[in-house]
């Protein structure tokens, strides 16, 4: 890779370079944005930062008959280099967010919640259907106020799409209602956010998303719930 296009990669920001990484350790060379949210670990503000600047600097391109993002030959070709561009800007984490985009307040502790959702598999095309989200604490002792967004591809969240979760009281759990549409899968994505004590800010404490089949009718089809869980970090 010429050294000057080690200085353009240089001159990105950390979110770009985290969409980049995230493209060279998976493997794929197309993306949607729930993927590359999670992927990346970055929010849809930063994320939205580094799709600007890779597609104007010719990295990425947008593929609009789908809405996924998919690497030029440009960025294919700097797959490869992006360890020495770490080590050009002293960075060892594999994926790192914007300070300016995602600085956070520093805190005494790290609280661990574990991240639930509940359905019924397969899902109906055009069924109105309750999803069961929640968190429980690994360390009973420490609480944070959260909010559960739900957003979906393939199906429509019905509002509210976002949910408070008061882990002080009774409030840990939360319903949505969603409506599968005539496709084969929908993904749906799960985020939570908690609410900074010190800032009295929202910041992104992690997320999932998933693939479920949709069945075009009830008939012969018997579902069971299925649950889908992860770890997040406050």
């Amino acid at each position: 890779m010429s050294q000057s296009l080690v200085f353009e990669l240089q001159q990105l920001p950390s979110s770009a370079l985290a969409v980049l990484r995230y493209f060279a350790q998976s493997g794929n060379h197309r993306a949607d944005e729930g993927d590359l949210m999670v992927g990346a670990s970055l929010t849809e503000r930063s994320l939205s930062t580094a799709m600007k600047q890779l597609i104007t600097q010719k990295y990425v391109t947008m593929d609009v008959s789908d809405w996924t993002y998919q690497l030029t030959e440009k960025g294919l070709s700097v797959m490869g280099d992006l360890a020495e561009v770490d080590r050009e800007r002293g960075q060892t984490a594999w994926f790192a967010r914007d300070a300016e985009e995602t600085e956070q307040p520093e805190r005494v502790s790290t609280q661990h919640y574990r991240l639930q959702m509940v359905l019924a598999e397969p899902l109906i095309v055009g069924e109105r259907v309750a999803v069961y989200a929640g968190v429980t604490s690994l360390r009973a002792e420490e609480r944070a106020l959260l909010v559960l967004r739900l957003s979906a591809i393939h199906a429509t969240v019905h509002s509210p799409t976002e949910h408070i979760l008061d882990p002080n009281t009774s409030a840990t759990q939360a319903i949505f209602y969603i409506t599968p549409e005539r496709f084969k899968q929908a993904r749906l994505r799960l985020e939570a956010y908690y609410l900074d004590d010190l800032s009295g800010d929202w910041f992104l404490a992690g997320g999932m998303y998933f693939d479920t089949d949709l069945a075009p009718s009830s008939a012969d089809v018997q579902g069971e719930f299925v649950t889908y869980g992860t770890q997040i970090a406050v």
